[in-house]
């Protein structure tokens, strides 16, 4: 059972004031993670220390790695590191860790100032060893403190690569290297929380991009944009949820990047076309576009399914799952025709469509050759 690795239950980005509420993540997306970021204390508390849970077979006791953990169970945090926190978002676990990684976000953008001080206060507060590990190896808000931050380390549990990998690394940090506890990660439901991690600071990342953007936007365009954002997250959420395979424990760091990437693109768009770099393509060059977007399609619809179900070769993928996300993409698609009409006038209808379709195409080919196989 891993310790105290808090996950993105709460995924609770701060939104600029155009932006639309977040659906919820696939359903399978929080069971998984709870794997690799069990928060049951008690069981914690039962596995022990070292926290060897997971490993299936006893600990080598002769191995460094169990050495140094022995060698740092006594370490104890200074009592002038525990104070009550201040902060009303230290509420549990996962908003410790947050809490955690904004702030580290902020301290390396300058988007905001760092108040590792409470940060400490709440990883306290909350027995969060997780963030504790790091807050100690880094010195965030603290002395840092090595030997601290290896008992952690030997407590929080895991893949017996990644609790051996993790306590050897902090053992060997050099002064100035900083320590993550995704530096050490071997199993693909880590891979998931560590994506999650990311995905929730690029998030951030984009809404500080699109504050920027839409700062001086005329309220006649707002509707229009507050549609196409709204659409946009949609279809960057099915493409996570309903256009990647789910086999796998990779699966949910494979959704998260699907659904971030798209997420990415579509900032990256406003922010070239609001430097003047608009689409060009012309009508044929659409139909040619919207010809071949028909063809993959119905090649997909018509493609060898699983015996006795919809889905794709031997991925999860239905193809219930691609109409779906085709239905959104739709919605997406017209979407940018609608804001385009009024932000940016001298792009034809056409030519929105055209781009949008061009990347479809290219989408749907990919799951073709990946999963498809003709009747």
């Amino acid at each position: 059972m891993m310790r105290h690795l808090a996950g993105q239950r709460r995924h609770r980005p701060a939104r600029h004031r155009h932006a639309q509420a977040r659906r919820p993540p696939p359903a399978w997306l929080p069971l998984l993670l709870a794997g690799a970021i069990s928060l049951a204390t008690g069981g914690a508390l039962a596995a022990g220390y070292p926290n060897t849970s997971n490993f299936g077979r006893p600990p080598d006791k002769a191995a460094p790695w169990y050495r140094q953990c022995m060698k740092a169970r006594d370490a104890q945090s200074p009592r002038r590191d525990i104070r009550p926190p201040k902060a009303a978002d230290c509420e549990d676990l996962n908003e410790t860790l947050d809490l955690y990684y904004d702030t580290l976000g902020d301290s390396r953008s300058g988007a905001g100032k760092a108040n590792w001080p409470e940060v400490v206060a709440c990883a306290h507060a909350q027995r969060n060893e997780t963030a504790l590990m790091m807050l100690y190896a880094n010195g965030f808000g603290v002395a840092r403190n090595i030997p601290l931050a290896i008992r952690y380390a030997c407590s929080i549990g895991g893949a017996e690569a990644e609790v051996t990998g993790r306590v050897e690394h902090l053992a060997a940090l050099s002064p100035k290297e900083a320590f993550d506890v995704c530096d050490d990660v071997t199993s693909g439901l880590m891979q998931g929380f560590c994506a999650a991690v990311a995905e929730r600071q690029s998030d951030r990342d984009r809404t500080r991009r699109l504050a920027r953007l839409l700062r001086n936007m005329p309220a006649a365009q707002q509707p229009a944009f507050d549609r196409l954002e709204k659409a946009a997250e949609a279809f960057a959420q099915a493409r996570g949820e309903l256009e990647t395979d789910a086999m796998g424990t990779a699966r949910a760091a494979m959704a998260i990047a699907a659904s971030g990437t798209e997420s990415d693109l579509f900032v990256q768009d406003l922010e070239r076309f609001e430097k003047g770099d608009l689409p060009r393509f012309t009508k044929a060059q659409f139909d040619q576009l919207d010809r071949a977007l028909n063809q993959v399609f119905r090649k997909i619809m018509q493609a060898k399914t699983a015996a006795g179900g919809d889905t794709l070769g031997f991925s999860t993928i239905g193809k219930a799952d691609v109409r779906s996300a085709q239905k959104l993409w739709l919605k997406y698609r017209d979407a940018w025709v609608a804001f385009g009409r009024l932000r940016y006038p001298a792009v034809e209808p056409h030519g929105w469509m055209a781009l949008l379709t061009e990347r479809r195409v290219a989408q749907l080919t990919e799951m073709l050759e990946d999963y498809g196989e003709a009747e």
